[in-house]
């Protein structure tokens, strides 16, 4: 049986990806915001991921890993936690954009783009993403009890190899995540 607080934390991480794509939708049907920043739709969209299927590959990996290390460096902070959870704002804000845009620019049809393209690498990713925003905040607050809480940690040497192995393999996750959208875009696209 799963434990109630990873539950709930699960519950506010979901809530925050929430937040960033209705932050993303609302901006992209907003005029004067430049659509194809990659800061902004982070290549999620089959309209900003490239040409070719290294293009796609390229900026799939690179836009999912970035995010993966950006959150990989805050758990080693102590007060990293809440930069953690904007990295899921961030990355919701990213499928947000990308799938109000996207069905902005094709009707009724971007639909079925959405589905097909866009929902099978946001599901695994944003599922990847959540497990690096768990894991950080675990050393953060590691981090943090034993600095102004003076905790001892057992074995930290231990744990911070561990925290590492598991970056990646979320790193190798994300690499197969790629692939797959190259796959579905070679095939459908």
């Amino acid at each position: 049986m799963t434990n109630p607080k990873n539950r709930t934390f699960f519950i506010f991480m979901a809530f925050a990806l929430a937040v960033g794509i209705l932050i993303g939708s609302l901006t992209a049907v907003s005029d004067g915001f430049p659509k194809d920043s990659p800061l902004a739709n982070q290549y999620v969209s089959p309209l900003f991921s490239g040409n070719t299927l290294l293009e796609i590959f390229r900026n799939t990996f690179l836009s999912a890993s970035g995010i993966l290390a950006v959150i990989f460096c805050t758990g080693f902070f102590a007060v990293g936690q809440p930069f953690s959870l904007a990295m899921l704002i961030y990355r919701g804000f990213g499928i947000g954009f990308s799938t109000a845009f996207t069905y902005m620019a094709f009707g009724k049809s971007g639909f079925y783009i959405t589905m097909l393209f866009i929902v099978p690498k946001i599901l695994a990713t944003s599922v990847i993403i959540m497990l690096a925003v768990r894991e950080s905040v675990r050393l953060s607050n590691i981090i943090y009890g034993y600095i102004f809480r003076e905790t001892v940690q057992e074995n930290m040497g231990k744990y911070i190899r561990l925290y590492c192995v598991k970056f990646i393999i979320l790193v190798l996750l994300v690499l197969i995540t790629a692939s797959a959208d190259c796959g579905i875009n070679y095939l459908f696209g």
